[in-house]
């Protein structure tokens, strides 16, 4: 995530109820003019494809956040030798 303005931004992600998706850090500050790298891990429970919204608020406002909408695959591997 980049912050464009000069002022420091404070982040908070909700985390995800079903615990499919789960990024790292959840929480953090930006400092002004810079970025920060968000990685967001896959970890499914079973062969489906899963899609959620994951909330991040911004300077501890509920009402002002960012929603990523990710959507992963999980499919059973089928190998041969």
């Amino acid at each position: 995530m980049h912050n464009t303005s000069d002022t420091p931004t404070y982040f908070k992600f909700s985390p995800d109820v079903d615990k499919i998706f789960k990024v790292f850090p959840h929480a953090g500050l930006i400092e002004g003019k810079s970025f920060v790298v968000i990685v967001i891990e896959f970890a499914p429970k079973e062969f489906k494809a899963y899609n959620t919204t994951l909330s991040c608020h911004l300077n501890h406002n509920l009402s002002n956040n960012l929603n990523f909408h990710v959507h992963g695959y999980c499919s059973e591997a089928e190998l041969a030798l």
